[in-house]
């Protein structure tokens, strides 16, 4: 369990993880400038459980992971990246936010 803050009531309270990856979707949807130490402190939770957090985001596409921080992925790049992750017969991979075609194999007849 983790948990978090109530603006109204200023007082934390205990809420399932996936509640803390929502809430901190949506925080970040509105200022990507939060860093971890900013969303930790809004939160109420240690900054381990933000870095948990962000981590079950970044898996599911939902966020993506830079130098820089953290930032919400477009509706187009989950779809892309879910995509390419899932379907076999996708003829792209993603590597480090690049789209790069699969080498396919040579079927003419030669």
């Amino acid at each position: 369990m983790a948990k978090t803050f109530i603006h109204d009531a200023a007082e934390c309270v205990r809420v399932k993880e996936q509640d803390l990856d929502w809430k901190l979707y949506h925080i970040l949807a509105a200022d990507p400038s939060k860093g971890e130490e900013e969303l930790a402190a809004i939160a109420c939770v240690s900054p381990d459980q933000i870095r948990s957090s962000m981590d079950r985001l970044v898996l599911a596409s939902l966020v993506e992971r830079s130098d820089a921080g953290y930032r919400v992925l477009s509706i187009q790049e989950m779809l892309l990246r879910c995509q390419a992750r899932h379907d076999k017969s996708c003829p792209f991979f993603l590597e480090n936010g690049v789209l790069k075609m699969k080498s396919m194999p040579d079927t003419s007849d030669e």
